[in-house]
């Protein structure tokens, strides 16, 4: 099996883990309000990272950046990353899974075009083709063959997140700088602190009660709560960042876009949605977008750690303390 099908592989399995997360997100919502939601979630996930650094097991493979690397990636936590998912949890309450899930698809067009400029990441017209016939079937999953039906009153909320989704996009692009010179769960240790420190400001700024009057927490919101910032928070992203250690971002990327399929399917199976029947089409799109950018050559697929020497030849390797 090639290098690039493994890898995409891999970041399948997280994709599968992601995809509930919009749905799951939604029943939170029913207690937690949006802010509060937010930086509950990342102060779990900071708080378990931490304690990860602080233990360090030998099983785990986290070396921490050096002084300024590690500054730069909590900013890009506290000024990025924590802006992306203030507005996406805002724009989640103002507009539908199903909306939001459309915006997802600008996931791989987003980071492609950061990517170029800001990684120096070499974009093939092959892998080009492969994020167009992805975005097309994540489209034709969610949407169908005909215009999409955008609700008017939504249009506040589906710009809140879109705006998220750039702001993810461009905080995992400027992450990879350091990731490659670095750690990748060191990165994603300093950038968690940021965000939840980020999340946990903007609730203080606006005076966010952090439950929904009346609101209490049981079993199902701690469930929910522990998905969103463990399995689809530590793991996931924990993988992810360790992946970026040896693939250009705007390769994995694309692989977000199998969240759509795995999400119409739950929709159906679990709040008795519309299963449309475009829905095999688009997920045959999307596999063959996939294949497409799998089979590049390795070279295409690996990434090279001396990108970081050319992109800051001036900051120091990157240790632990």
């Amino acid at each position: 099996m090639s290098r690039g099908m493994r890898l995409f592989l891999v970041l399948v399995g997280l994709n599968l883990l992601w995809a509930p997360t919009l749905l799951i997100a939604k029943v939170a919502q029913s207690t937690f309000t949006e802010v509060g939601l937010a930086s509950v979630r990342w102060a779990l996930f900071a708080g378990v990272m931490l304690l990860l650094a602080w233990s360090r097991p030998a099983w785990l493979p986290l070396g921490l950046p050096s002084g300024w690397d590690r500054l730069k990636s909590f900013s890009i936590g506290l000024c990025v990353v924590s802006v992306a998912h203030t507005l996406y949890y805002i724009g989640l309450g103002k507009s539908s899974s199903v909306e939001t899930t459309v915006l997802n698809t600008l996931l791989p067009v987003f980071t492609a075009l950061l990517a170029a400029p800001v990684l120096r990441e070499h974009i093939s017209l092959r892998r080009w083709g492969a994020i167009l016939l992805g975005v097309v079937g994540a489209y034709i999953v969610v949407v169908g063959l005909g215009l999409p039906r955008l609700s008017l009153g939504h249009t506040v909320g589906n710009l809140l997140y879109l705006g998220g989704v750039f702001f993810e996009c461009l905080g995992m692009v400027l992450a990879a700088r350091i990731i490659l010179r670095s750690s990748g769960l060191g990165v994603l240790t300093f950038e968690s602190l940021g965000v939840m420190v980020g999340t946990s400001l903007f609730a203080a700024l606006t005076r966010d009660p952090i439950l929904k009057p009346g609101g209490t927490i049981g079993w199902g919101e701690l469930a929910a709560l522990s998905y969103l910032a463990l399995v689809a928070g530590v793991f996931a992203f924990g993988v992810w960042y360790k992946l970026v250690e040896g693939a250009p971002v705007s390769l994995m990327m694309l692989s977000c876009l199998v969240q759509p399929p795995v999400a119409a399917v739950l929709g159906w199976l679990v709040l008795r949605e519309r299963l449309l029947a475009s829905t095999g089409l688009g997920a045959f799109v999307i596999g063959l977008g996939l294949v497409i950018a799998a089979t590049e050559s390795r070279s295409a697929v690996a990434r090279r750690r001396s990108e970081a020497t050319a992109l800051e030849p001036e900051t120091a390797p990157s240790g632990t303390p």
